[in-house]
């Protein structure tokens, strides 16, 4: 003989209820993973600046090839001096033959207000100067220059390199 379980009008609407709830709620944990792996990574954009070659520079801005940890190498200048329009003067350099893309960024070390960006420069590009990113005065500050290497083919990170120099003023 089987027995009979009475459950009440009450009790079938909450368990209804629970049901549903747990439903909803794994429908909306669905849709934000779904929407997650659907956004896709937009890589920085080339430079417009880029120029084709190796840059002319003065001895005096201690033009060089850096070679970082990560197994890149590029060119730059090592002593930086503002420009009377607020530019710096960098020769950042990606030379002919370099498996990845770069671009450069220079912060305050200080402060960590992020003052030049330059865009993706490919192989054999250079900037010779980074426009300002707002008013900032002409004086000596640190500053840390990072370098970002990126994948040719999907632009992932190959690296950053830090580098401590200072920003001498016009």
């Amino acid at each position: 003989m089987s027995r009979q379980i009475y459950t009440s009008p009450s009790a079938k609407k909450k368990h209804i209820l629970g049901i549903s709830l747990i439903v909803i709620l794994l429908a909306l944990i669905a849709g934000t993973v779904i929407y997650s792996l659907n956004v896709r990574y937009k890589p920085p954009e080339h430079d417009v600046r880029a120029q084709k070659g190796l840059p002319k520079v003065d001895e005096n801005y201690l033009f060089g090839r850096i070679e970082s940890d990560y197994g890149y190498r590029f060119f730059m200048a090592g002593n930086l001096f503002r420009q009377e329009d607020g530019s710096v003067n960098i020769y950042f350099t990606n030379p002919a033959g370099s498996e990845v893309d770069l671009m450069v960024e220079i912060y305050d070390d200080s402060s960590g207000e992020l003052l030049f960006r330059s865009g993706l420069l490919y192989p054999a590009e250079y900037v010779d100067n980074l426009p300002p990113l707002g008013k900032y005065e002409n004086e000596y500050r640190d500053i840390l220059v990072k370098v970002y290497a990126l994948e040719k083919d999907d632009h992932t990170s190959a690296g950053t390199t830090k580098l401590r120099l200072a920003l001498q003023p016009w």
